[in-house]
């Protein structure tokens, strides 16, 4: 499969990697266990002696220093008369320091602890970028340096166990009800919040997400039944492991960008605009044959998960990293291919909730506090954004309508007649709707709607089928503006202007 290049530098946090060049770049390692470490600055720090193998004798000092917009990491030889005239003299007549932009956000470092922990290894905690908390963490990878910056802590806005770590949408616009493209203005809309920026990074065709620790395969394959998938996934071996498997949906999700749109434009074989899937992964417009209604290639970007339908025998669910809806399809007909992506790692998407006897609900594996039941009533969206925005409840006052991933991180697909935790959550819905429950995420596709997931069936407008399945995601219109269409789609989803809400906030005390 067609691999692209990764692209180094997401909002707030960023990937490092750095190459030592030379005729004996491959071959060069460091050592750290008798190194100290030493914060210099708000923007620097010093490690000394650090041995650097198979070239010489050390001593040699590591800096990282920013300058502007770039951080400049080197090896420099600090120390003995009787050692190599300069690390440079040893690897070609220069020391190369490759820098890559953390988009121009700077870090403080005064604050911050420095420590050499092993070998070949270096952290550094209680980094703050933007008021935001950040661990740093250097790797030696044969013969790349691999320097990683990720959120952690209270300051981050994150306090869960890091069991499940919830990845920002990457959405960052703002719309009115008639899709009107305006400045964020703390309304409440997911592009108004910025919450974990999602970090990956990418070696030897793995993109590795530093948040999630789950490591994915770059390629996506397409055209493939659900057997077939399932079996090319457990007999994958890339880069040393063998053991990838095919991902649960919430670990798909982890990976979607819901900045993304439809690209009608893109042509067969190549990487369309803006499709739902962060740009260190690679994905193509399939050629696909015999496709009807209102399917047409550039749309079908729907993705095998492992996750079962609980109401369906032998329907999985899918996303589609095309047109970023959430639905299923029978994993026995053969006739019926999709794309699939393959993922190592221990399982994603753990929850570990607490009912806090106040009206809320805790889930440490995500750090987020949930209000415990909706209040049965329905809400335009822009009276959804209202209504949590104002909430107060349990002492708290910042709550807010949940993006999609936040809301996504609630739901239990073992349990087909709410898809939630009925041990912890209230749910109370009317028998005459269809159990969607709004997000704070515009569908930038078309901006007078907004995404809901199905807390339950996701009905056609009969209310008589269940195509797409309990815990679906697709949108609606924000309003209704007197002309709602009957119902949306081949599937002839139900349309409704009015949906529940349950809110959220961020859990940082």
């Amino acid at each position: 499969m067609k691999r692209s290049f990764v692209q180094i530098g997401i909002l707030f946090a960023a990937i490092f990697l750095i190459m030592l060049a030379g005729t004996s770049v491959n071959a060069v390692s460091i050592n750290l266990e008798n190194s100290d470490c030493e914060i210099t600055g708000d923007d620097s720090f010093h490690l000394e002696p650090v041995e650097v193998m198979d070239i010489g004798p050390p001593p040699y000092w590591v800096s990282l220093q920013w300058n502007s917009d770039t951080y400049t990491f080197e090896i420099i030889d600090y120390g003995t008369s009787d050692g190599p005239e300069t690390l440079g003299d040893i690897l070609s007549g220069q020391v190369q320091k490759k820098y890559l932009k953390m988009n121009r956000i700077p870090i403080e470092m005064s604050d911050a602890d420095c420590e050499a922990t092993g070998s070949d290894t270096l952290k550094i905690t209680g980094v703050k970028a933007s008021g935001i908390t950040y661990r740093l963490d250097l790797q030696w990878n044969g013969d790349t340096y691999q320097f990683i910056v990720s959120a952690y802590g209270e300051e981050s806005g994150y306090n869960g166990s890091g069991d499940y770590v919830v990845n920002d949408t990457g959405q960052v616009n703002c719309y009115d009800s008639n899709g009107v493209k305006h400045k964020c203005n703390g309304e409440g809309q997911d592009g108004d919040y910025t919450t974990i920026t999602p970090l990956f990074s990418t070696l030897d065709g793995v993109v590795t997400d530093n948040n999630t620790d789950l490591m994915w395969d770059q390629a996506y394959y397409d055209n493939t039944n659900y057997k077939a998938a399932e079996a090319a996934c457990e007999s994958l071996s890339l880069s040393g492991y063998d053991d990838w498997r095919m991902p649960t949906i919430k670990e798909l999700i982890s990976i979607a960008d819901f900045s993304g749109y439809i690209d009608e434009d893109a042509v067969v074989g190549e990487r369309p605009e803006k499709p739902y899937i962060f740009d260190e992964f690679d994905i193509e417009v399939p050629e696909l044959d015999s496709l009807s209604g209102t399917h047409f290639n550039a749309m079908m970007g729907q993705t095998w998960s492992s996750t079962f339908r609980p109401d369906k025998d032998n329907s999985v669910y899918f996303f589609n990293f095309l047109d970023g809806h959430l639905k299923s399809q029978s994993s026995t007909n053969e006739d019926s291919p999709l794309m699939y992506r393959c993922v190592r790692g221990n399982e994603y998407g753990i929850n570990d909730f607490i009912k806090n006897g106040n009206g809320t609900v805790t889930d440490k594996a995500t750090g987020l506090m949930w209000q415990q039941a909706n209040d049965g009533n329905q809400y335009t969206w822009s009276k959804a954004l209202e209504y949590c925005e104002s909430l107060d409840l349990a002492g708290f006052g910042d709550w807010r309508l949940p993006d999609v991933k936040q809301l996504h991180s609630i739901l239990d697909y073992t349990n087909k007649d709410d898809t939630i935790d009925t041990s912890v959550f209230n749910q109370t819905v009317n028998d005459d709707t269809g159990p969607f429950f709004w997000t704070g995420t515009n569908d930038e596709e078309v901006p007078i709607y907004a995404v809901y997931i199905c807390f339950g069936p996701c009905w056609n407008y009969t209310l008589t089928e269940d195509v797409h399945g309990p815990g679906a995601q697709r949108s609606d219109p924000k309003y209704d503006n007197g002309n709602l269409p009957e119902s949306i789609g081949d599937q002839e989803d139900l349309v409704q202007a009015n949906n529940y809400v349950r809110c959220v906030r961020v859990e940082t005390d």
